[in-house]
This record gives structure tokens, sequence and C-alpha cells, in this order.
């Protein structure tokens, strides 16, 4: 009688694993859907030699506000800008456009997350909206043209 308790337990434990496997296993993907992007540039229409600015805002975790920097090309040359400070001269050309390249090149690997739901567990949430105290923000980058549109725009977040 025993063996037949022991051989129960161990059906109801295996049981348990294979229902828990099932649960969490990874979503597959269609490979033939149109949403699928893997290999694709990540920008499609982006031409990094427009680019003449690059802005950066985080969050401040002190202060709890978003903060941005612009480093931009102007008719008297590169600047550094800052909200309510000077604009400070700098020597910017070589380092926007290769950030530029290194954007232009980059390709979809995976896609980690299915929807905004998830956007806080994996760090991407937009410091210029996100409100004091909210988890999971990321840090925004954005390449800018000569009239300070976006022309490619990412957030970086948690490693996945």
């Amino acid at each position: 009688m025993k063996e037949n308790k022991t051989t129960l337990v161990f059906l109801l434990a295996a049981a348990a694993c294979i229902a828990l496997a099932i649960f969490t296993a990874p979503v597959k993907r269609d490979p033939s859907s149109k949403v699928n992007r893997m290999g694709q540039p990540l920008f499609e229409s982006f031409d990094p030699r427009e680019a003449t600015g690059i802005e950066i805002v985080e969050m401040d975790e002190e202060d709890l506000e978003a903060k941005s920097i612009e480093v931009a090309q102007t008719d008297q040359g590169w600047f550094i800008r800052r909200p309510n400070k000077p604009d400070y001269p700098a020597n910017a050309d070589n380092q926007v456009k290769d950030v530029s390249t290194i954007l232009f090149d980059v390709r979809i690997l995976d896609q980690a997350g299915e929807g905004a739901g998830e956007h806080s567990k994996f760090g991407v949430l937009d410091p210029s909206r996100s409100q004091p105290g909210d988890q999971g923000v990321g840090r925004m980058i954005a390449l800018k043209n000569n009239s300070g549109s976006n022309l490619a725009q990412l957030i970086i977040g948690n490693e996945v």
C-alpha cells in the first residue's frame, strides 16, 4: 500500500511540473505574421546624414523629474543645450555621426514583450511622459534634423 501512495505522489508531482511548464512556456510567434519584423532595420526610413543633433532624456532619481540634454548643430557650430541654462559650445560633429551610423545599422533581433502593459517590466517607459515615482522608466535617445524634428527615437531599458 505504501508503494501505491509513493507512486501516486510522484505522478501528481509530475503532472504539476507538466502543467507549470505549459503555463510558463514562451509564446511562439508566427514567422509569417505581418507584424514580425525580426531581422529588419529598427528605423526603416532613417537617413543618418540628416542628423544634426541628439537629445537624451532620463529620470533624475534624486529630483524625481525628467532631465534632458541636447547636442545640436546651429549656424554658429555645435552647442550643448540644457533647459534653463545657456548654450555651451561643443565639438560633436563626429560623435553625432557615429551615433547616427550605429542606429542606422541596428536590426530587430526579437520582441521581448507583447504590448504596452509590459513596458514597465522592461524599463522602457518614456521618461518625458513619466510621473515622479514611476517604476520602469528608461532613457530616451532621439536623433534630430536641422528643424528639430525626430529622425529616430528609442528608449533604452533593462537588459533582457
